[in-house]
């Protein structure tokens, strides 16, 4: 049993070494403190102690990553002067430039993007920057990603398009401005088999829903589990999306009279022979 018992420790005490490795020393914690409470002494009081600038806190995010979320572009710029690494991602995968783009704090990611921040790269569900912009509802800020080249048909690992989140969040510029860049209309996600009209229609967005079908999304797809956007938008209680879904009436094709036929005017009679002839 001893023997045993000895055994066990050896994991458990290796366990609680590297969760002791892991948990912040004193300057460091009074650092991410710092950033939170956006005072820029402390932080430069970090600079002086050599705090490692590019450490991970408690909840897996550095310390720029919290500033970015936070919108401080004055707390930023002081950490990429101190060594922050620009695109150093957090524990979810996520850059400091996509946090400030899904959050909406569009000042603050256009300094990262002076200071150097890339475009290009992608979270570990492989969703690039576009996407978290499309969350955050700047339409300034998507704009300027697309006329800078960003790919308005990207997927993620799901198959999703930059549209069905868009359109999942009713958000109607941002569909508008996506449907102009000539985006996959009938496109389906992997998990669900839904596309940006089932979206729509599951959140009950009817400008969104009118939006697209007016733009040609076909409201007759099915999903996985073989519902249409029209049933979706009954199951999330949404009667008036339904109603906007369901398939119009034939027009009536109107019947063309048989034509009246022709009267052919009645042939001359000869004219009579005077008498003698």
């Amino acid at each position: 049993m001893r023997i045993h018992w000895a055994l066990c420790l050896v994991p458990c005490l290796a366990v609680g070494a590297a969760q002791a490795a892991d948990k912040p020393d004193k300057k460091t914690t009074a650092f991410f403190k710092a950033v939170a409470d956006g005072n820029l002494a402390g932080i430069q009081e970090a600079v002086k102690k050599k705090v490692d600038f590019n450490a991970f806190d408690e909840t897996d995010n550095t310390a720029l990553c919290i500033s970015a979320t936070a919108g401080r572009s004055d707390v930023a710029d002081a950490l990429i002067k101190g060594g922050a690494k620009i695109d150093l991602q957090n524990g979810a995968g996520l850059t400091p430039l996509m946090l400030a783009a899904r959050n909406g704090r569009v000042e603050l990611a256009n300094t990262l993007l002076g200071a150097g921040a890339s475009r290009e790269v992608v979270d570990r569900r492989g969703r690039p920057l576009l996407f978290h912009a499309i969350r955050g509802g700047n339409t300034a800020f998507v704009t300027d990603l697309l006329t800078k080249g960003a790919n308005p048909n990207a997927t993620d690992e799901n198959n999703r398009t930059p549209l069905m989140l868009a359109a999942e969040d009713g958000q109607l510029e941002l569909v508008n401005l996506l449907l102009q860049s000539k985006v996959e209309l009938n496109a389906r996600d992997l998990k669900q088999g839904q596309t940006p009209l089932m979206a729509a229609a599951a959140g009950g967005h009817d400008a969104v829903v009118s939006m697209l079908l007016k733009a040609g999304a076909d409201r007759s797809l099915k999903d996985n589990e073989g519902l249409v956007a029209s049933q979706l938008a009954e199951q999330g209680q949404h009667p008036s999306t339904a109603e906007l879904l369901k398939a119009p009436p034939p027009t009536p094709v109107p019947v063309k009279a048989a034509p009246k036929p022709r009267v052919r005017p009645a042939a001359a009679k000869p004219a009579a022979k005077p008498p003698g002839d």
